[in-house]
């Protein structure tokens, strides 16, 4: 099978362009077009990187229909373990442009209303890895749910039931 494929976002280039905003005009305009740069590349590899989560989809269905009963397991951990690292790279991500964005609007810097924009722009595209993930990850429990031969259990709908379950089961 395929491995998860590497998810990640252009954090560190955009950082690295928004940090220099808070230069001069010149620098400014040069890190807005650095950073405009950086999110097409992300946008573009984004897109990549849904398309190989697909395929292991894909991978994974087809796994489970040949009875690998575990073939789901490891891209599900591997699912959670990546949108855990974009949460907190996205986090601090939002910290570092906040304070920047903030400082910028205290000293009166032109462009600040576009690095706002990019931002924005920036947030989304986040989102929707994000997003991406998740539903990735949530396609994967579904079909290791569904697969044949998957053991089903009682669906208990409150705690007294569970414990008339429970009572039988021991005795």
């Amino acid at each position: 099978m395929t491995a998860m494929p590497v998810i990640s976002l252009p954090v560190g280039p955009v950082v690295g362009s928004l940090a220099a905003l808070l230069g001069s005009d010149a620098e400014g305009r040069a890190a807005i077009d650095a950073s405009r740069r950086a999110l097409k590349r992300g946008q573009a590899d984004l897109h990549v990187q849904l398309a190989a989560l697909a395929r292991l989809r894909q991978e994974v269905s087809a796994e489970l229909a040949n009875k690998d009963q575990l073939a789901a397991d490891l891209p599900i951990e591997s699912a959670l373990a990546a949108e855990r690292k974009l949460t907190a790279d996205h986090k601090a991500l939002v910290r570092a442009s906040t304070t920047i964005l903030r400082q910028m609007k205290r000293d009166g810097i032109s462009h600040a209303e576009q690095v706002h924009a990019l931002l924005q722009q920036f947030e989304a595209m986040v989102v929707e890895l994000l997003e991406g993930l998740r539903d990735h990850r949530w396609q994967l429990m579904s079909m290791r749910a569904e697969r044949p031969g998957a053991k089903r259990g009682p669906v208990l709908s409150h705690a007294k039931a569970l414990r008339r379950h429970l009572g039988r089961v021991a005795d």
